[in-house]
């Protein structure tokens, strides 16, 4: 293996302009194949639009609906949003809204602190 990276460095140091070259040109052809990637995060990434699933979701969502609600809250530090005030804060307006009719569920501050109470063995509620 010594003598493989032995080699290796010599070729380098021999032919540093071609591998330079070589460099140049590989990421060059990343950066043209980077500016090529598309993002598609639809149903149809995950199941084929020619499949009986598929329809039945349109279906689902053309007479239900399907929309997401993001609620962000701001605040003037991060540490001031952590504070568990504030998280007891958040966790009542999470629960209000996932006791709305029509509300699927609801994932917040909240939800995620009482999930990791709850994985430590305690009961799932705010500290």
């Amino acid at each position: 293996m010594k003598r493989f990276y032995r080699r290796l460095g010599t070729f380098i140091e021999n032919k540093r302009l071609v591998v330079i070259m070589l460099a140049v040109v590989l990421l060059v052809a990343s950066i043209l194949g980077a500016t090529r990637l598309t993002w598609a995060t639809g149903t149809d990434t995950m199941i084929s639009a020619d499949s009986q699933v598929y329809k039945d979701f349109q279906e689902f969502n053309r007479y239900f609906g399907n929309e997401t609600l993001i609620v962000l809250v701001k605040g003037e530090a991060t540490s001031q949003l952590v504070k568990l005030q504030n998280v007891q804060a958040m966790d009542g307006i999470e629960q209000r809204m996932s006791s709305a009719d029509g509300v699927l569920s609801v994932v917040g501050p909240g939800f995620a602190l009482r999930q990791a109470m709850a994985q430590m063995g305690g009961a799932a509620v705010l500290p």
